[in-house]
């Protein structure tokens, strides 16, 4: 996509970078419901940075991951440990290779339930037998499919009718990136698979609690703490802004027509913006840069033809996808300053783009952050 304005300190428009994540697919509520009903357990940001003040080098910086369910935490911690080489434990690679296979076939599962729920008939009679296998017959997966479970899936990924649903996955709660493994299907069966890191940054996995990743960027040392939360509590924000240097939000522009379960009368996106409100407020009041990534901006103009923008914002009246992109910018830095918050930093974030224009744009960032 090339470069695309953004904001710098103070709200000066400057050049931006295109960068990477993101993805999603089910609800984090169940998770985050069994962490937060044993209250003795639950963890929180001060007590990492408090456990971990001997053992971790006191000059790194500590940055704050915040964002609601499935707006790219995770995918973007990913790609900052493969760029910056943290690499995966065996073990870990392994836990991952097999979260894949379950979530293939989760997502069939996801789409054929909604074709299901409003009488969609697919593309090929044959494929109705297919989809009640899926359903019916089929347990969680955890490792290659079987040659009957992989005719299943290709059968079902070819159907029209099928990738018509997944077209029209706003209106159900489906990841963005089961089209990406639909594709890959072949190459992810194959006996010998071994995940790529493009693999590791599509895939979706909730967080539960908090997860921490520590590495070394521009010759400095950074301590990225994600905060995880379905039931976004605004009453802790003070308490995990203890001891943190930045605090990298992100917003999946994408959701500005998908429902949550939890609440049908807004949609994603605006719950996303209330929780960036309460984060600007605490932003401000703890004189903390804010850096607000703008997210799934692949999905979100592939989607402006199916789903007009118009339609969810009565305000716009812009043609292209350059004019959707400027809109949600200019809604956030907007939103933003209403808080007063002066020191704001804003980068769009993007799915598929080549890895060195990634790393650039992280660069950039964290030679930010080392002058802090």
């Amino acid at each position: 996509m090339g470069n695309i304005c953004g904001v710098e300190k103070n709200n000066k428009l400057s050049p931006l970078q295109v960068a990477v994540p993101v993805a999603k697919t089910e609800d984090e509520q169940n998770n985050n419901e069994d962490l937060q009903s044993n209250s003795n357990q639950t963890i929180t940001a001060k007590n990492i940075l408090k456990n971990q003040e001997e053992s971790e080098n006191d000059s790194a910086l500590r940055i704050l991951l915040l964002g609601s369910p499935e707006s790219g935490k995770s995918t973007l911690m990913e790609q900052i440990r493969l760029l910056y080489n943290q690499e995966f434990k065996e073990n870990e690679l392994y836990q991952r290779k097999s979260f894949l296979y379950n979530n293939i076939l989760e997502s069939m599962r996801c789409i054929l339930n909604h074709m299901k729920e409003h009488s969609i008939s697919f593309g090929s009679e044959a494929n109705q037998a297919k989809a009640d296998i899926i359903l019916d017959d089929f347990e969680n997966i955890y490792g290659p499919f079987n040659a009957r479970e992989y005719d299943c899936l290709e059968s079902l990924w070819s159907d029209e009718n099928v990738i018509q649903t997944y077209q029209m996955r706003a209106r159900y709660n489906l990841n963005d990136s089961a089209g990406y493994f639909f594709d890959s299907l072949k190459r992810i069966n194959d006996i010998n698979f071994k995940p790529t890191p493009q693999d590791l940054i599509m895939a979706y996995s909730p967080t539960i609690g908090i997860q921490t990743l520590i590495f070394t960027a521009k010759h400095k040392s950074y301590q990225l703490i994600e905060y995880a939360g379905n039931k976004f509590d605004a009453t802790k924000l003070k308490d995990i802004y203890e001891g943190i240097d930045a605090v990298f939000f992100c917003l999946a522009i994408s959701e500005y027509d998908q429902i949550p379960i939890s609440d049908p009368e807004i949609t994603k996106l605006q719950f996303s913006l209330k929780m960036l409100d309460k984060v600007c407020e605490c932003s401000r009041d703890q004189q903390v840069p804010l850096f607000v990534f703008l997210n799934e901006t692949d999905v979100f103009q592939e989607k402006l033809d199916i789903s007009p923008l118009g339609v969810h914002f009565d305000d716009y009246s812009g043609l292209t996808a350059k004019d959707a992109m400027l809109f949600m910018h200019e809604l956030v830095e907007e939103r933003c300053a209403m808080h007063g918050l002066k020191d704001l930093h804003s980068e769009y974030l993007c799915t598929f783009i080549n890895i060195n224009e990634s790393r650039q744009m992280l660069d950039k960032i964290f030679k930010k952050l080392k002058k802090l």
